[in-house]
């Protein structure tokens, strides 16, 4: 059986490649422990960690929005990011948030520039 730093170290070695949504990062540490959430035990220790990692700010769905519309904000239209960043399973509210500080390509400023 498969313990709690066994865990934590695939949590580090994931974060650090790269930034993974809170749903992502659950289904991955679930995926690894080779169980699934119905295993009461292993999602006591899986959502601690995930608790964990959140509040010293290693995994953020925020950042992931972020990084997310920094790299593919300019290339999609509003709705695509939405549905792009609802299928790795950032939350509405969250996505809400950051897309109104984010300003999307006119497409009237793209023809002015082209």
């Amino acid at each position: 059986m498969i313990n709690k730093k066994q865990i934590y170290k695939k949590a580090y070695s994931l974060l650090s490649k790269r930034d993974y949504s809170v749903a992502v990062m659950r289904k991955k540490l679930f995926d690894f422990a080779d169980t699934d959430s119905s295993d009461d035990f292993c999602e006591i220790i899986i959502e601690g960690i995930i608790e964990d990692l959140k509040e010293k700010n290693w995994l953020s769905d925020e950042r992931v929005v972020s990084t997310y519309l920094n790299s593919k904000g300019n290339l999609y239209g509003e709705k695509r990011i939405w549905f792009e960043l609802k299928k790795i399973g950032i939350d509405h509210q969250v996505i809400e948030k950051i897309l109104q500080t984010f300003e999307f390509c006119d497409h009237e400023k793209a023809k002015y520039f082209w």
